[in-house]
């Protein structure tokens, strides 16, 4: 069981990595959008 705990921690790890940069382009977007 160990072994799935590690591999979910790392799924969600990479989706808040995924989620951040999503956030960040379309801020990112908005800005140039804006200008």
């Amino acid at each position: 069981m160990k072994g799935l705990t590690e591999v979910v921690a790392f799924q969600e790890e990479k989706l808040v990595k995924w989620f951040f940069m999503f956030i960040f382009k379309l801020s990112f977007d908005n800005c140039l959008v804006r200008d």
